[in-house]
């Protein structure tokens, strides 16, 4: 399955994302080319259009931000997460867990060291950890290493991967990203007005 599921649930909140955006855009013309109303008139109404809109794609954008997290999680869980109930696995994964919180950015070599070591004496629990922390930092070369020797994980190693890419590009990238997906173009009417100013303005179309 892979990410199928995740990709077309994404793909349909991105399109319940562009509709609504071109819903706005469209009813805001209909405004601005309304002969009946006064220019203060159709600022009002295009003010309480665009709080709207705007509050719409934030609430999308918080939507998707879940579904990527929950998504993360659940691969995280089949690839990290405890697979024994007894109660020496799990003083076992919480010392890993302790372990492994303790490697910080820069030390790479120690944690190549580990995974070595855990590797070597078949502490599975203690390389999982390590190979998280590894997806924290972006120690690619780890990451491999666990991929090669664990074959059985490795399709869900790369979706952890490849989610993990994706969501740092939709962070870094200004116009490709969340903050020019989940954009809304500031109508003309409404230039240069302060947000509270735009709120204050819809709230008196109320």
């Amino acid at each position: 399955m892979g990410l199928d599921t995740f990709n077309y649930r994404l793909n349909n909140l991105r399109d319940r994302l562009d509709k609504r955006k071109e819903t706005f855009y469209s009813e805001a013309a209909r405004v601005r080319n309304d002969p009946r109303l006064n220019d203060a008139a159709k600022r009002t109404d295009i003010a309480k259009l665009y709080r709207a809109a705007q509050q719409d794609v934030d609430a999308l954008h918080a939507e998707e931000r879940k579904l990527t997290s929950d998504e993360q999680q659940r691969i995280e869980r089949q690839v990290f997460g405890i697979r024994d109930s007894d109660p020496s696995a799990l003083i076992a994964y919480r010392d890993a867990q302790d372990r492994a919180a303790r490697l910080v950015f820069g030390q790479q070599d120690t944690a190549r060291e580990m995974l070595r070591s855990a590797t070597l004496s078949g502490d599975s629990t203690l390389a999982a950890a390590v190979v998280a922390k590894a997806f924290t930092y972006g120690w690619t070369d780890i990451i491999d290493s666990y991929r090669e020797a664990n074959p059985r994980q490795a399709n869900d190693i790369d979706d952890l991967a490849e989610l993990s890419s994706w969501v740092q590009k939709n962070e870094s990238d200004f116009f490709r990203g969340y903050v020019g997906t989940f954009h809304i173009s500031e109508p003309q009417e409404l230039s240069g007005m302060h947000e509270y100013a735009v709120k204050q303005l819809a709230e008196t179309a109320e």
